[in-house]
């Protein structure tokens, strides 16, 4: 099953939690990591609005006066977000927006009576979305942001004559929550228990020729007894379609990391481990095929767990 996602940026535009330029620093490396772990979900699109990605580069001119952001390579902090986004394939929502002046939104919470109709444009833009039933999950992520009254954000979308729609959207403000996010929503995968092409000792165990030389495949260590363990590694697994189709992701226990391919039947995946088939230690050579983005996401998991 191909899920779907859309996810919505909300920039801070009263202030930013930076006090130094180790703060300016690790803003922008959660950025860098949120725009590509959403870019190495399969079918997520991601969006933002101009207007308010305008209303933050205003308040990071305050912060760049007062020295707190420094410089990212060559680049200052506005330029490396520009960089960011060329890199991303982000769209500005606002260039066509789905909402109408023709209905109202409020913030709602129907059990303390709250309502709050000054909300930010991206929920109107989010709630009109789901309220059509669209395919896409869809996540507000809140950048550095105060939280709202609710979890999820409860929105009233109403208008005289036309009936009355209250939607829930989920909202995270961190890389870690996203992360979670994907992987609670995305459609369980299924791992092949019956592919014994890289179980070594099993009677269907292969070996091709590379370069002349008889070699066998790239083990699943542990073989028939670790299956289990190699389906739970493979629901976090990432992917990174620019660079590959195969998934990754770090085995703790056996210190290397998995490989997963994709059958294309039934949201199927087999597994084995980059190492060597005889000394099983780490293939150097194949860890150089995993793309940059998906190395640096997994070793922020590892270094933040």
């Amino acid at each position: 099953m191909n899920d779907k996602f859309s996810i919505f940026l909300l920039f801070p535009t009263e202030s930013i939690n930076i006090s130094s330029k180790a703060d300016g620093e690790s803003l922008l490396k959660e950025i860098r990591l949120i725009l590509d772990r959403i870019d190495c979900e399969n079918n997520a699109e991601l969006f933002y609005g101009s207007s308010n990605r305008e209303e933050f580069s205003k308040i990071l001119k305050l912060y760049e006066n007062d020295d707190m952001l420094g410089y990212f390579g060559f680049l200052d902090f506005e330029e490396a977000m520009l960089q960011l986004f060329f890199e991303s394939d982000i769209k500005d929502w606002e260039k066509a927006p789905k909402f109408s002046d023709e209905y109202s939104y409020i913030e709602y919470i129907p059990e303390v009576k709250y309502e709050n109709p000054n909300i930010p444009c991206v929920l109107k833009e989010i709630a009109e979305r789901l309220s059509i039933k669209s395919a896409y999950k869809m996540l507000l992520l809140n950048i550095d942001h105060d939280e709202f009254m609710s979890d999820p954000i409860q929105i009233k979308r109403f208008a005289i004559n036309k009936p009355t729609c209250i939607v829930k959207i989920k909202s995270v403000s961190s890389f870690r929550e996203l992360d979670n996010w994907f992987d609670s929503e995305r459609t369980k995968r299924n791992y092949n228990y019956n592919d014994f092409r890289h179980i070594q000792g099993h009677p269907d165990y292969r070996y091709y020729n590379k370069k002349g030389k008889r070699v066998g495949k790239s083990p699943l260590l542990g073989g028939l007894a670790y299956r289990k363990n190699a389906d739970e590694i493979l629901q976090t697994a990432l992917g990174d379609l620019k660079e590959h189709s195969f998934l990754i992701n770090w085995d703790t226990q056996n210190e290397c990391y998995m490989r997963f391919e994709d059958e294309n039947v039934q949201n199927m995946y087999h597994g084995y481990h980059l190492v060597d088939y005889q000394t099983h230690q780490r293939d150097k050579e194949e860890e150089k095929r995993i793309s940059r983005r998906v190395l640096a996401i997994i070793s922020y998991r590892k270094n933040n767990s």
